[in-house]
């Protein structure tokens, strides 16, 4: 029922970055059923394999969607993902989904992102100052946030500490980061002999840890703005972090303004990229 909370609260505002509920009923007290607008491009995920990994789906024709993204593409799709946040960000109190990641953005036919999956959506602003409020928060977190794009602070939650929406930040760095090379910074490694990415498994070490960066010989697919964006939201400390409205500047103000016909070159990732794929990603 929480999810149809906010998809009936939501779909007040009519926001385009924001997956719209177009009737729900209940059978029981238990079934609920909603019923959302059918998009053919399916999730950012979708089009993170097409576009970054290059990988092929066996149910959609063979179309300019395929390849890479330009950097202003690139550019608007995260910027409309992160009005969507905002959007739960100003809503009375303030709500943090929690479990922002590719799976969870679907994409118009006409390609705009729209932030989707509420299940997971909490009241942002936390005041923990017991240690059973932090396990309690601990456990609510390693439910609902997918690991490889869950904030530190919420892996091993201080007996007195204050969480906001900096938590969805972080998400949105380490969605960012996948956009560019197909997964999220803590779940990947790069190969330097061989110029590839490495899937390697996700943990808390591994998030608090080193943003990895490409070898020289893979520099020139990754935009240095980009880049730069990524590293000022992926602070570990939450105080250090970009705030969403700081990042919301940073997308709308025009500074990661590039030659439009820019993108990169992922067309010799491993094949134990594409076999990974193929079994599905770490949930």
């Amino acid at each position: 029922m929480r999810e149809l909370e906010v998809h009936r609260e939501l779909s007040r505002l009519q926001h385009q970055n924001i997956l719209p509920l177009v009737d729900w009923g209940q059978n029981g007290e238990d079934d609920l059923m909603l019923m959302f607008p059918l998009y053919r491009r399916g999730s950012l995920r979708d089009e993170i394999n097409r576009r970054v990994l290059g990988m092929a789906s066996a149910n959609r024709r063979k179309d300019a969607l395929k390849t890479p993204w330009k950097t202003k593409e690139l550019k608007d799709i995260f910027t409309g993902i992160c009005r969507g946040v905002s959007a739960l960000q100003d809503h009375s109190p303030a709500w943090a989904h929690r479990d922002v990641k590719p799976e969870n953005v679907l994409m118009t036919d006409s390609g705009i992102p729209q932030l989707m999956d509420f299940g997971s959506v909490t009241t942002a602003e936390v005041k923990i100052r017991s240690r059973k409020e932090a396990l309690m928060l601990q456990d609510q977190a390693a439910e609902h946030s997918t690991m490889p794009y869950r904030a530190p602070e919420l892996f091993e939650v201080a007996s007195s500490c204050d969480i906001d929406g900096r938590t969805d930040v972080w998400s949105l760095g380490c969605l960012l980061f996948a956009m560019v090379w197909g997964y999220s910074p803590f779940e990947c490694e790069f190969e330097p002999r061989t110029n590839t990415v490495r899937v390697v498994e996700c943990g808390y070490l591994r998030v608090i840890g080193k943003i990895p960066s490409p070898p020289e010989g893979m520099r020139f697919r990754e935009d240095k703005a980009i880049r730069g964006i990524v590293e000022q939201i992926l602070q570990v400390n939450p105080r250090e972090r970009l705030t969403l409205a700081e990042l919301l500047v940073v997308m709308e103000s025009g500074d990661v303004n590039h030659r439009a016909d820019e993108f990169a070159d992922f067309s010799n990732f491993s094949k134990e990229t594409e076999s990974f794929l193929g079994s599905g990603s770490p949930v």
